[in-house]
Parts: C-alpha cells; sequence; structure tokens
C-alpha cells in the first residue's frame, strides 16, 4: 500500500488555491557535455578542466531526458550509456516538469516525488514574484504562466489520486477471490470510496484550474488590445490635427493636403478596427467570468507596435527663437484625508474616490464583428452588455432628488450626468454612456460603494456585465421610457471566483488575494403597466411568480434585469475588511445590497435587441442586437 508524503497530502488543497500565484523565470545553470577517458559521454555543471567541454542546450537535455539516456528524477536502476552527477540532475530536473505532463512511465512513488518539487517550484515563483514590481501587462503574463504551471501540478495530483483508488480497489478484488473476513473487504472498500472522493476533488480542482488559465489569457487579451487601441487612436488624432494645420497653410499644395487627408483617414480606420477588437476582448473576458466552463482562449499573439506617423510634409516654417526650457514642477502631494460618514454607516475617504470616467457622446454601433450561434432554449432569450464605472457620489436622485449628499455613498454605471437634481424623465436625451453603445444606452444603473473600512478606501469595480432576458418570450414587451425601480435585499447574492460552480450567498463571502467578486441583483420584470414610479419606487413593479407568470395586478411583462458587478480583491486580507455603504456597523456586511435602475435606452434601439433577441427565442450574447449589428 503506497502513502502519500506530508508535502503532498497539503499540495492536494494548496494547489487549487495557488492558481492567481506570480510566476518568475527560472535560472538554469549551464551544463556542459563531455567524454572521458573511457570515451563515456559525461553531461556535468563543473567539467574537468582537461577535457574538452561544449555546453548542452536546454533541448538536448529535455531529449536526454525523454530517451532516458540522462535521469532527472531517481528511477529504478537501468543500464545508461550515460554517467551524470547528482548535482547535473537537479538542475535539469525543471526542464523535465516543463516539457511532458506524461507520467505514465513514473511508478507512485516517482510520481509523488515529481509532484512535491513542482509544489515547491510552483511556491519558490510565488515569492519571488510577490516581492518584484512589474507593469500591469508583465505581471498579468506572470499571472498566465503561473496558472499554467498551477495546472501540471493538478495534473500529477488527479494522477496519483487515480493510482491510490485503482490501488485500493485491486485490494478490494484480491481480499474477495481469497474468501477475506467482510470486515477486512468492509474497510477496503471504504478505503476505495475514500480514494473515489480524492479522485473527484482533484477532478474539480482541475476543472477549476482551467477555468483560472482562461481568465488570465483573456484578461492579459484585453489589456493589450485596449493599450494598442488607445496608441492608435493617439496617432489618427495627432494626423488629422496635423491636415487641419496644412489646410490652414496658404504655401501647402493640393496634393500634400490630400497626402495628410488620407493618412488620417487610414489611422482613424486602423484605430476603429483596434477599438472593436479591445470591445470583443472585454466581452470575451466577461464572459470567461460569468461562464462556469468558459470556452478555450487562444494564447495572446504578441501585440504589433503601432507604425510610426510618417512625417507630415509641411512648409518650412521661419525660425523662431527656442524657448526658455519650463521649469520642472514640483510632485504633487499626497491629498489630506477626506472623511465623510453618514450615522453609523462605513466612513468614507472621499479623496481616495476614483477619477470619473469620461464615457462617449457618440452614438458607438456598427456591423457585427462576431456571431454567436447559440439560440436560447424553447421559451428563453437573453441580451446582454458590458458597461464601465462611470462615478461616485453620496447622492441618489430616486430617493432623495433635489438634495444634495443625503445619501449613502453610490458607485453609478452608464449615464454619466446622473446626480442629486437629475430630470429622471428626460435622462434619454442627456449625458455621456459608459456602457456599451455610447449614447444608444444612456441609462442609469447605481450600488452601494463597496468599501475597505481598514483604509475607507471605495473600490473602484472591474466591470458591470448587463442581462436583458426572458423565458416568456412571447409576452416580453420594451421598457417604458422613464421607468425606474429598485431591486433589494432577498434578489442579491454574492459570490467569490473560487466558488463558481456553487450558488451565491445573501453577505459578503471571504474571498482571498488574487481573486475576485461577484455582486448580482435581480430586477422585477413585471410592471403595473400605469405608473413609471412609486413612493417606494418597488409597489409599481413585481418579480414573475411560479411559472415565470406575472401577477394580474402587474400584467405586462418586460425584460429580466440582472446587474453583476465584479471587484477585484487586492488586499492581503481579502475581503475581511469589506462593507457596501448601505451596511450599518451591527448589520452583517452585505446584508443591505440593493440597486437602482433608470430606463434611458434610446427606444429604437430597445425595441431591436427585444425583438429580435427576446421574442426571437435568440441567445444574443454581448452587445449583439440581433440585426447584424452590435454595439461598441
Amino acid at each position: 500500500m503506497f502513502k502519500l508524503s506530508k508535502l503532498t497530502q497539503q499540495a492536494l488543497f494548496i494547489v487549487p488555491v495557488t492558481s492567481a500565484l506570480l510566476f518568475t523565470q527560472h535560472v538554469i545553470a549551464d551544463v556542459y557535455k563531455y567524454r572521458d577517458d573511457k570515451g563515456v559521454v559525461r553531461y556535468s555543471e563543473n567539467p574537468p578542466a582537461n577535457v574538452k567541454a561544449v555546453k548542452a542546450s536546454p533541448d538536448e537535455l529535455v531529449n536526454s531526458i525523454q530517451s532516458k539516456d540522462l535521469c532527472a528524477l531517481p528511477t529504478k536502476t537501468t543500464k545508461t550509456n550515460v554517467n551524470v552527477d547528482q548535482k547535473t540532475k537537479k538542475t535539469v530536473a525543471f526542464l523535465a516538469i516543463e516539457s511532458s505532463t506524461d507520467y505514465k512511465n513514473l511508478d507512485l512513488d516517482e510520481l509523488i516525488q515529481h509532484a512535491d518539487e513542482l509544489t515547491r517550484e510552483t511556491l519558490s515563483a510565488y515569492e519571488e514574484a510577490r516581492n518584484s514590481n512589474n507593469d500591469k501587462t508583465t505581471r498579468q503574463e506572470a499571472k498566465l504562466r503561473a496558472a499554467r504551471l498551477n495546472n501540471k501540478a493538478v495534473t500529477a495530483y488527479l494522477e496519483i489520486a487515480e493510482r491510490k483508488a485503482a490501488i485500493a480497489d485491486e485490494r478490494v478484488k484480491s481480499l474477495t477471490e481469497s474468501n477475506a473476513s467482510k470486515r477486512t473487504i468492509k474497510a477496503a472498500k471504504k478505503q476505495n470510496r475514500k480514494q473515489i472522493k480524492k479522485v473527484n476533488r482533484a477532478t474539480k480542482a482541475q476543472v477549476r484550474s482551467e477555468r483560472r488559465i482562461t481568465i488570465a489569457k483573456a484578461r492579459l487579451n484585453k489589456t493589450t488590445a485596449s493599450e494598442n487601441a488607445r496608441a492608435l487612436k493617439r496617432q489618427a488624432a495627432q494626423a488629422q490635427a496635423n491636415a487641419r494645420k496644412l489646410a490652414r497653410n496658404t504655401n501647402t499644395t493640393a496634393k500634400e493636403l490630400e497626402v495628410a487627408k488620407q493618412r488620417a483617414e487610414a489611422l482613424n480606420k486602423q484605430a476603429i478596427k483596434a477599438k472593436k477588437a479591445a470591445n470583443e476582448a472585454k466581452a470575451t473576458l466577461a464572459a470567461a467570468k460569468l461562464s462556469e466552463t468558459p470556452a478555450p482562449v487562444a494564447d495572446p499573439a504578441p501585440t504589433p507596435a503601432p507604425q510610426a506617423p510618417a512625417p507630415d510634409p509641411a512648409p518650412t516654417p521661419d525660425p523662431a527663437p527656442t524657448p526658455d526650457p519650463a521649469p520642472t514642477p514640483d510632485p504633487a502631494p499626497t491629498p489630506a484625508p477626506e472623511i465623510i460618514q453618514k450615522g453609523n454607516l462605513p466612513a468614507v475617504d472621499l479623496s481616495k474616490v476614483p477619477t470619473p470616467a469620461t464615457g462617449s457622446n457618440s452614438l458607438d454601433i456598427g456591423p457585427a464583428d462576431y456571431s454567436y450561434s447559440n439560440s436560447g432554449e424553447a421559451g428563453t432569450a437573453a441580451f446582454r452588455l458590458n458597461c464601465e464605472y462611470s462615478h461616485m457620489a453620496n447622492d441618489d436622485p430616486l430617493v432623495y432628488p433635489n438634495q444634495e449628499g443625503a445619501s449613502h455613498h453610490h458607485t453609478f454605471f452608464g449615464n454619466t450626468s446622473v446626480n442629486y437634481k437629475s430630470d429622471l424623465n428626460n435622462l434619454a436625451n442627456v449625458g455621456k454612456g459608459t456602457c456599451n453603445g455610447g449614447i444608444a444606452n444612456r441609462s442609469a444603473y447605481w450600488v452601494p460603494s463597496m468599501i475597505d473600512t481598514a483604509t475607507n478606501t471605495p473600490l473602484k469595480p472591474d466591470g458591470i456585465g448587463v442581462y436583458y432576458k426572458t423565458q416568456r418570450t412571447r409576452d416580453v414587451t420594451v421598457m417604458p421610457k422613464g421607468l425606474r425601480m429598485i431591486a433589494k435585499d432577498a434578489k442579491a447574492e454574492f459570490m467569490c471566483n473560487e466558488n463558481w460552480a456553487g450558488r451565491g450567498i445573501g453577505k459578503i463571502p471571504s474571498c482571498g488575494k488574487g481573486g475576485f467578486i461577484r455582486y448580482g441583483i435581480n430586477f422585477p420584470n413585471c410592471w403595473d403597466g400605469k405608473n413609471l414610479d412609486s413612493p417606494d419606487h418597488m409597489e409599481h413593479m413585481a418579480h414573475a411568480v411560479w411559472s415565470d407568470s406575472c401577477p394580474s395586478s402587474h400584467p405586462v411583462r418586460i425584460p429580466n434585469i440582472t446587474v453583476n458587478v465584479f471587484y477585484d480583491v487586492t488586499s492581503s486580507r481579502g475581503t475581511k475588511d469589506w462593507r457596501l455603504a448601505s451596511d450599518p456597523d451591527t448589520a452583517t456586511p452585505g446584508s443591505t445590497a440593493h440597486a437602482d435602475w433608470v430606463n434611458g435606452w434610446d427606444e429604437d434601439i430597445a425595441k431591436t435587441f427585444v425583438n429580435k433577441c427576446l421574442k426571437a427565442e435568440k441567445d444574443c450574447h454581448s452587445d449583439l442586437l440581433g440585426n447584424g449589428k452590435q454595439l461598441f
């Protein structure tokens, strides 16, 4: 009967948690190949000075490992035509780990030792990476590599668990055949069941590991695509400015002006294409976070550096005196804390509020650059879109209209103009938009801010995903202009990414550093057909009852709106100090969760996705309108 080492037993629980660990490149010492005085090939880091030694490449060492000419791990006694010192074996051991995940040729003891070594390498890489300061792209690349290394470790532990289960099963069969006592057979079967449970746990860990790899790839794709789009946008703006400058110059020829305009137009097209790619990467990341078993994401291709703009033809200006260099400004001082607190609610440091977003002031709709083939199940359909953070304030124009600073702290998405004095009946005609589609969707979404009470910091969400869906497709109608409502407590749930396959809970869970938390809430989808609002902002709406039927008091069915807000967990304490801005100090963190929504959709756009997606029983995925067009 084989027994797992203590380190291996611990790793079965450590590995699923370490999928987000950072990873740094291993440094492998130089290994040299030479022949001794008997003509035998040897490998060593310190060859004798009197022999001719040649540096061995990593590929050569890996090939030697795979052909068993060189043993990187202890094995059974075999004949070999190469002698290798123990130090060299340790040097190339990691090459064996990186080059293959085929463990069939290792017996159980060797496999346990192999898994232990991989665990130590992973933890060592984490310690090195945690103390390094890298830019965002490098850090995300490190996360992706750490996830891949972790996936190999999970595979090794899964193989160990499966082998131990097989050993236990063979013992049961052996005892049965030899007419062993019933008590012995029962104990063996119990041991077999334990091993099967370990196999199941290891399998689930492997699924979680693969999902984290997918999210890491998608996040890296999003970052690189966004950076490329911003660079091209800057180039296009500069080219347009140069073209306007030439147009004002009386010495510019028609040909020079035409060349400048063509260049500006070409760069603008490239910028639009790059923006579409960035939005698609963003949608892929959101889908990966929302999906329990996401489709694999392709390895991120290296982002080509934006082409440097060719010098624009311009007339030679008159020489001008060289201006004196501007004095270097003093570094901006750290803003002093600006604490505000409402009663026994969490204190908020307003000096730490994230910078408000600019938003889009254009109708960002174009031909769809991808399609989603899956149709909804019979009687179900969905339309989704992605939004970004807009701004924060102690305002609530729904509950406290025209009362500045009267509310607990809120985080707003969508319409950038929303404040305490907003005219909610006219929201579709004012403000910019932070959701895909720009001013196609000037709806306002807001939730209580998430506060890290250890520092009084209001946390900036990583993003927001909004669903518009239905299960009774024939009955659904477009949301009336100016409709507003609040969704409260019982329809809210929180979930850590580590528990994605489970169910959400009605309080802020304990999530570890390196992951993220989802805060989701469902709005009622049955309207009384008369009132756009009510005194408590809820009575005019109702949730569908059994079989998704609307009650007779609220007979008009609108899309079921679900808002999912994501927060990255970056504190070493995880979420232990997190509370909603609406949570009194005596309440369970997250128990006062709610969300507000005011309709600001362009009516024609809203009719399009309701008719082409929801009524047509289609799953239009992210930002697709169902008519061949897409929100960007």
